[in-house]
């Protein structure tokens, strides 16, 4: 009868063994879940800051020299901005939905992702 209450103390303590560890794998889980999406985010909005300033002074540039070309420089600001105004509109009707989908595809990919 002893045995039988040793075997049976030793399978619970098993089991209560199991399931910390299985809670701190998971713990485990979900911080390198969290610490992956956060560097993830950190280097693309990095990347993508360097995009805008690399874009902004091209375009300060080109308004430059725009003005210059038609001696006010003015117009070269407005011929600029009404690029990006069409380049934006035509962007957002041509490719708004796809890129919707898209983010929202890479996003769930890296959330359901298996190891």
């Amino acid at each position: 009868m002893e045995g039988k209450e040793n075997v049976l103390e030793s399978l619970i303590e098993s089991a209560e063994d199991f399931g910390r560890t299985s809670i701190e794998l998971l713990k485990y889980k979900a911080l390198d879940k969290a610490t992956f999406v956060a560097s993830t985010v950190v280097l693309n909005v990095t990347v993508f800051f360097i995009g805008v300033l690399f874009i902004i002074m091209l375009s300060i540039g080109v308004s430059i020299w725009l003005g210059e070309a038609l001696n006010k420089m003015y117009l070269g600001f407005l011929i600029v901005s009404a690029f990006y105004a069409l380049c934006a509109l035509a962007f957002y009707f041509l490719f708004g939905q796809s890129i919707k989908r898209l983010v929202s595809s890479i996003i769930l990919k890296q959330i359901f992702k298996k190891d």
